[in-house]
């Protein structure tokens, strides 16, 4: 009862997802969501300090709580004690790993040793990481998740348990991720130095953190050189050096700005893309948010599929997909990487311009 009069009158929720950074993006419609049915509600995020400055633009999260990567057990400990005695109504573990289960365990020792001031009675939910039906997806090609999987769709699911519905209707047509005005005004400085406009480019994100999920060069090449009258960024890090080997093929229409953005700087360049081509890594959910046009490459993974009416997924369906939950691992074709070699480069751009957009 105590719990139902604290939920009507201030909420006060705790995301915890500390990385990465596609499925920070990916669970970026939960404080949305939660504000919408609660709006006298405050809500927190508990994250890796090198993802913070991507939370930070977000208008429905009222505090960033970022930690260094190199923080101990003591200083999660220490971090977490401190976390539950804030007066947090709900809390949300959107990562269930080791550290997320390290920091919900003192916030229930913390309300147990209420003499120190614990939280009181709070609402707990985590997000299932299904091992069972991984461990059957990967070794036996047997599925029993949704298909295709909108990873999106599986950070919203848990709050059905605090009645916060949602569907696929009531996540389109929203720009739910925002970027902040400095890196906006960046992107576009950028351009101005490019001579490009807003809108009259392709940007092309080839790198991902598995080698893997990476559509084959040679592949990007033949897009870049069998559409001439096309202009395109290229967006990645500065570890990225492949991708100069794109850029190449016109150097005069193909701009490489791998390494020369910051993270909430390439996805303000998303922001103002005409469409976008990538594999499956964090900037493609960045646009997959913004509801921009997006193609999809998507090879060994399961559990990279855009949400938006707005993305097309390209994928072959071999008796080997999928094989990694994140790309890592060894191929297991004996035509290494067949899943993404057969996604032809013809077929890619027919997909980018058969819907008129271009």
């Amino acid at each position: 009862e105590d719990i139902r009069l604290n939920y009507l009158r201030k909420t006060k929720l705790l995301i915890i997802r500390f990385s990465s950074f596609g499925d920070i993006v990916q669970a970026i419609s939960v404080p949305y969501h939660f504000a919408e049915n609660n709006p006298n509600s405050e809500v927190h995020w508990l994250v890796r300090e090198d993802y913070a400055e991507i939370l930070e633009p977000q208008t429905t999260i009222a505090n960033v709580i970022p930690f260094s990567r190199n923080l101990g057990l003591l200083g999660i400990l220490s971090l977490a004690w401190k976390l539950a005695g804030k007066g947090y109504t709900h809390v949300y573990d959107a990562h269930n790993n080791l550290r997320s289960n390290i920091v919900v365990a003192v916030f229930y020792i913390r309300k147990l040793v209420s003499i120190f001031g614990g939280p009181g009675k709070f609402l707990f939910l985590q997000r299932p990481k299904h091992r069972i039906k991984r461990f059957f997806l990967f070794n036996f090609h047997i599925n029993k998740f949704e298909n295709p999987f909108i990873a999106s769709f599986s950070y919203l699911e848990p709050l059905t348990k605090w009645g916060i519905g949602y569907s696929s209707r009531n996540l389109l047509g929203l720009n739910r991720f925002l970027v902040s005005s400095e890196a906006r005004e960046k992107a576009n400085s950028v351009l101005r130095e490019l001579s490009l406009e807003p809108l009259s480019f392709i940007t092309l994100v080839p790198s991902a953190a598995w080698k893997m999920k990476r559509w084959p060069v040679a592949h990007w090449r033949q897009l870049v050189k069998n559409c001439p009258d096309q202009k395109f960024i290229i967006l990645g890090g500065p570890k990225d050096r492949f991708c100069k080997d794109i850029a190449a093929v016109a150097p005069d229409r193909v701009f490489n700005l791998c390494g020369e953005l910051t993270l909430i700087e390439s996805c303000a360049m998303i922001e103002i893309s005409r469409k976008v081509i990538s594999g499956d890594t964090g900037l493609l959910h960045v646009a997959d948010q913004m509801q921009i046009s997006t193609i999809a490459l998507i090879g060994p993974t399961a559990f990279g599929y855009p949400a938006s009416p707005r993305s097309i997924s390209l994928h072959r369906n071999l008796d080997c997909q999928p094989c990694s939950k994140d790309g890592r691992g060894q191929c297991r074709n004996k035509v290494y990487q067949k899943c993404m070699v057969d996604i032809r480069p013809e077929y890619v751009i027919h997909k980018t311009f058969e819907d008129g957009v271009l």
